[in-house]
């Protein structure tokens, strides 16, 4: 799938009740995602020393985790979508998202 599909199967996989809060594009996931994690981004540390930004054995790194980065990565997210899956689901539920994966990604039951 490229990008364009993977926006419109999760238009169609949203506008189904099951899939209203738990579909979403990987480049829009929140903190799980490189580029939206802000101690990456801004290499803050916790750490008093500054761990692992400044240790020595990093002092020349040149490493950069702002949105486009990781192109591989970045293209990855692009086609894939994430389904969280609530531990409540039915057997029908279940069959429920099988089959609307399927219709979306045109493949046959």
């Amino acid at each position: 799938m490229d990008e364009e599909e993977v926006e419109a199967a999760v238009r169609v996989l949203k506008s189904r009740s099951l899939f209203r809060y738990y579909g979403v594009d990987l480049t829009n996931w929140g903190l799980h995602v490189y580029f939206n994690i802000p101690s990456l981004v801004n290499k803050t540390s916790v750490d008093k020393k500054g761990w692992p930004w400044k240790l020595s054995e990093n002092r020349s790194s040149n490493s950069n985790y702002h949105k486009g980065s990781c192109p591989v990565a970045d293209r990855l997210f692009e086609r894939s979508i994430l389904l969280a899956i609530p531990s409540c689901l039915t057997e029908r539920d279940e069959g429920d998202i099988v089959h609307a994966f399927r219709k979306v990604l045109g493949r046959p039951a």
